[in-house]
């Protein structure tokens, strides 16, 4: 069975004190000296000693133990659950006896005491195409596992409940070996999971590239990292399924694998060119999910490059999204797809389709104007009826300066109606706007303009009309 090499207790105690920079606490609480007098009970986790000291010095004054001379941080007695806090995982690499690479993976704890203890709990081994890893079972035992999960990059480390740390990597544990042209430590300072990113690259060393290209990123694609980058790519222009160099610049202003999709759509399939222009109006496309194969159309990306002010195609993407949208729901014949002014045309579509839709409303609210016709009502040089159309809602909130607007459904299909109040010598002229449950004959609301409460004649009306309503209803 493979084995790396060796490494003595005292010697990982050392090298996990000098890579990770440990917070050290002084634990104090009271108590009484020798001469049983109050004072300080002591106890730095930097030095483990315990010790006194005088009550004459407050605890958030010490700075430093008073034994040691270490820079300490003063905590209670009571709040040793700070150093509970210092469980984290730590990665050791070592050079095997060729051109292999170790990485043994501890879970590390520190007691109250400042002690370290800690355990081994997997094993990697990396070596050109070869990568593999084993983990203890809880007699302490080596199995291994089938292969280095790598599915979730961005996630973290494979402990997940832990904080994780990478030890120091000398130039000669690297040099000449399987990993040496990895960009090992580039990896370290960006991704979440370098232990993962390690089995991509002996799986294919031209990962090596997306950091000369300055292409991090990619890994961190939540989704679709391997429909970014062809793991079984030979050469740089199979590296991203067929793009070129010529590509770098805008795949690195990419954020996600739907972007690159189009993007590569573009390029490849409908031969746009490898620019600016071209990777934004990509990213226009994916941000306002447009689904029409009319924007893959050399056509249209010239056409909404002229219709835009600055002369940018990804510009009118979304309006030219809502117009083909638009198009399709009136299923227009020979429908125009390239109007010589597209909002305009967008704009009329966009009334045709509201006036559609209100219209549709406009027969409902006539048959209920019929069923509450008998509500009508007249008294003191005021009159009372029923709202006409959705039309005239939307005018009544418009006009009164409040929310009636959003009443339609409910006029339309309960027993709560919206009414509207007029004087006799302004009939046309919103007054008050009154919502009214016609089956329990109770008033809901009545407002007028910016919502006023009604006066004590616009109350006298009501009360007239609802004892009209009871004895003719």
């Amino acid at each position: 069975m493979l084995c790396p090499p060796e490494i003595h207790y005292l010697e990982l105690l050392q090298k996990i004190k000098a890579d990770i920079n440990l917070e050290e606490f002084l634990f104090a609480r009271t108590s009484c000296d020798e001469f049983n007098e109050e004072c300080w009970e002591m106890h730095c986790t930097a030095c483990d000693n315990t010790f006194f000291e005088s009550k004459s010095k407050r605890l958030k004054d010490f700075y430093k133990c008073p034994v040691c001379g270490c820079e300490i941080i003063p905590k209670r007695w009571n709040e040793t659950k700070q150093i509970k806090k210092q469980h984290f995982t730590y990665y050791l690499f070592q050079r095997g006896n060729s051109s292999d690479i170790w990485i043994r993976a501890y879970e590390v704890i520190r007691s109250i005491y400042g002690d370290l203890d800690f355990r081994e709990y997997a094993r990697y081994y990396f070596d050109y195409g070869i990568a593999k890893r084993w983990n203890f079972d809880f007699k302490g035992d080596l199995y291994q596992v089938k292969a280095i999960k790598t599915k979730y990059l961005y996630k973290g480390f494979y402990n997940m409940s832990l904080e994780n740390y990478i030890g120091s990597i000398d130039i000669e544990t690297i040099k000449g070996s399987c990993l040496e042209y990895s960009q090992l430590n580039k990896a370290i300072q960006v991704l979440n999971d370098p232990i993962a990113y390690l089995d991509l690259y002996i799986k294919n060393p031209l990962l090596e590239m997306l950091w000369k290209f300055n292409l991090p990123h990619l890994f961190l694609f939540k989704i679709g990292f391997s429909k970014t980058v062809n793991m079984k790519a030979k050469n740089i222009k199979d590296l991203f399924f067929g793009l070129g160099i010529q590509d770098v610049d805008n795949i690195r202003d990419i954020n996600n694998s739907a972007e690159f999709k189009i993007y590569k759509n573009l390029r490849l399939k409908y031969n746009f060119p490898a620019n600016d222009e071209v990777c934004q109006y990509a990213k226009s496309i994916s941000r306002y999910d447009c689904k029409s194969i009319m924007f893959y159309r050399e056509k249209t990306f010239k056409y909404l490059k002229k219709q835009s002010k600055n002369n940018q195609a990804y510009d009118n993407v979304a309006i030219y999204r809502d117009y083909l949208n638009e198009l399709n729901e009136l299923q227009i014949e020979n429908p125009d797809y390239y109007p010589s002014d597209l909002f305009e045309s967008h704009q009329r579509l966009s009334l045709r389709i509201t006036a559609m839709k209100t219209a549709k409303y406009n027969t409902q609210f006539r048959i209920k104007r019929k069923l509450l016709k008998k509500y009508c009502f007249k008294y003191n040089k005021m009159f009372i009826r029923p709202i006409s159309s959705e039309t005239e809602l939307i005018k009544e909130g418009e006009q009164q300066h409040h929310c009636v607007a959003r009443y339609s459904d409910s006029h339309i299909k309960s027993d709560k109606a919206i009414f509207v109040l007029r004087n006799k010598i302004e009939p046309l002229k919103p007054f008050y706007t009154i919502e009214f449950d016609t089956k329990k004959l109770v008033l809901l609301q009545c407002y007028g303009f910016r919502n006023c409460s009604p006066t004590n004649a616009v109350k006298d009306f009501i009360n007239h009309w609802k004892n009209y309503l009871k004895e003719c209803i």
